[in-house]
Parts: C-alpha cells; sequence; structure tokens
C-alpha cells in the first residue's frame, strides 16, 4: 500500500503524462467549493437554526491509483454517501463525538463496485504464505485479481475520517477463499473467509521422473465423485494406469487435480521426489472427504515451491 499527501484537492479525469495528476490537482478546489455549497444547501437549508447541529461534512480529497492513468477521487460528496443515515434519511451523529459515523455496508458495498470499474490481471502474485513468507508465484491460469476489501475497509473508513488529502494505491490479491499447496512441505490449506478449514499433508507429482506439478495461480474447474483416472496410455505402456477415486477436482485442464489417494498408506515429507503422482495432488481419503463438500468450482488455487 502506498500513500502520497497532496496540497490541493482534485477530481478524477483522464491521464496524460506529466499533465493528468497535475490537472486534477489544480482543478480539485473548484470541485470542493461546488460541493460544500451543495451539501451547505442540503444539510443547512436554515443556517441561524442548523448550524450547532450538524458538523461540517466530510471533507476529504482520496485519490485510489489503479495504474495506467486510472484515478478515482474520493471527495467530499462521495465520503458523504457512505456515512450512517437514520431511518428518515437524516446524518445520524454519535453522541460522543458529535461527528458522522461510517457505514460499514455502504463503504463494502462502493468497493466491490471500484473493483468492477477497475479490474486488475496480472500473471504474478505476491502471496503470504501459511507459514507466513512471501513467495512470487508465476504463471497459472487465473490472472484475475481481487481488491482486498478488508485492507481496504479499513484504511478508506480511516481516511475519511481523518479527512486525508492524497494519493492512494489499492491493495490486490486473490481474495480470502482459496486452496494453497505447499509444494516444498508437501502440505494443502484451505482458507474460507480468511479462516483455515482444512490443513492436511499431501503427494505431489514424482520428480525424479520429471511429473512435477505445475506451479502457478489457477482455480478449480469440477468437482466430480467416484471418477476413475487414466493415464491416457495403451495398456500395453508401462507407464499406463486406472485409478479409480472418489473425489476428483481438476484445476488445469481434466488431467491435473485433487483427489483422494486410498492407495497411499503415507503422505508428506519427501515421496513426492521418487514415488509421486503423475502430475496430481493426492491428499489422504479422510481430508478429501472434508474438503470436496466446502470447496466451490471457481475457488483459487495457489500452487508454488520454494
Amino acid at each position: 500500500m502506498e500513500n502520497r499527501d497532496l496540497t490541493d484537492r482534485n477530481r478524477r479525469r483522464p491521464h496524460r503524462p506529466g499533465k493528468g495528476l497535475p490537472r486534477l490537482l489544480r482543478t480539485g478546489a473548484v470541485l470542493a467549493a461546488t460541493v460544500c455549497a451543495v451539501l451547505a444547501a442540503v444539510l443547512f437549508p436554515s443556517q441561524s437554526v442548523r448550524a450547532q447541529e450538524t458538523p461540517q461534512p466530510v471533507q476529504c480529497n482520496i485519490i485510489y491509483d489503479f495504474g495506467n492513468g486510472q484515478y478515482y477521487a474520493v471527495t467530499s460528496l462521495i465520503a458523504m454517501s457512505m456515512m450512517m443515515t437514520n431511518p428518515d434519511g437524516s446524518y445520524y451523529i454519535d453522541p460522543s463525538t458529535q461527528y458522522y459515523v461510517v457505514d460499514e455496508n455502504k463503504t463494502r458495498a462502493f468497493l466491490t463496485a471500484l473493483q468492477d470499474m477497475y479490474p486488475q490481471e496480472s500473471d504474478t502474485l505476491s502471496f503470504q504464505t501459511t507459514l507466513g513468507d512471501v513467495v512470487q508465484v508465476q504463471g497459472g491460469t487465473m490472472t484475475k485479481r481481487f481488491l482486498d476489501e478488508d485492507a481496504e475497509y479499513l484504511y478508506l473508513a480511516q481516511a475519511m475520517m481523518e479527512q486525508r488529502q492524497e494519493v492512494h494505491v489499492p491493495q490486490y490479491g486473490i481474495g480470502k477463499t482459496y486452496i494453497e499447496l505447499d509444494m516444498t512441505n508437501q502440505m494443502l490449506y484451505y482458507y474460507q473467509h480468511g479462516v483455515r478449514k482444512v490443513e492436511t499433508p499431501i503427494v505431489t507429482g514424482n520428480l525424479a521422473k520429471g511429473y512435477d506439478s505445475p506451479a502457478g495461480v489457477y482455480y478449480l474447474r469440477a468437482k466430480m465423485r467416484d471418477q476413475v483416472l487414466r493415464s491416457g496410455k495403451p495398456k500395453d505402456d508401462p507407464e499406463y494406469y486406472e485409478s479409480p477415486v472418489s473425489y476428483w477436482m481438476p484445476y488445469i485442464a481434466n488431467s491435473i487435480g485433487i483427489h483422494d489417494a486410498t492407495w497411499r498408506s503415507r503422505f508428506g515429507g519427501e515421496i513426492y521426489k521418487t514415488s509421486g503422482s503423475h502430475g496430481c495432488i493426492n491428499v489422504p481419503y479422510a481430508s478429501m472427504n472434508e474438503l470436496f463438500p466446502m470447496v466451490e468450482v471457481g475457488t483459487p488455487i495457489v500452487a508454488f515451491y520454494r
């Protein structure tokens, strides 16, 4: 996250190298004055009666910088639309502070709209693992990135209340629900809304035979029960196999996925280096039985080596 102080208020304008943001800053004062005038007319119809009862509107100018010359300004008028209101439509005033209160539902709805307006894609993900380190994960089939709504809500609520005048670069990621495949440590983790629901040892692709399970960011393509996985090779080929599984969750075409492996008695450790799979993620039956009902098609899958 990066915030840069501004000395002038500004509003959203098309970006031109060397001109876009400075022009935003110069013209911001005019917009701020207009906003104040409009709000004064709405909030203070009788200055002599209501001036001491209703506080001044939130005065902020927070510029979201989405890159590639794309900006969005959270001005005073927009900030006021995210304040809590009473049933009659009037603004709620906190008795302890005598000021407005940020409405979490309205603010989160605003952030969702921002994400729809400014979609982000990337072939690299900076990912914080369960062990706490950060790895750079490249490649895969899922390039869409999501606004980190929790982090952005906390930022925006505070920034509006502090009436900041600054440029802000928002945080993007894959969301709070995902499957993490730590293939170096041979572990699978499933997080749902930020809460770890499943943790299990696994066996991934056989390194010695060149069947490494691919690293990258993917998404779950399907969920199927009682499948027979086949190698696609002739039956007389030494590499031919037929493996009945109870749970099948493919994420690379229909060839590599996550499934139970009842033929294995052990998981984790260094089994994968010489006795691993043909590229799939082998999971103990009990863990797969737990994971399968919870995970949804489309769930991001982050697979990486260290």
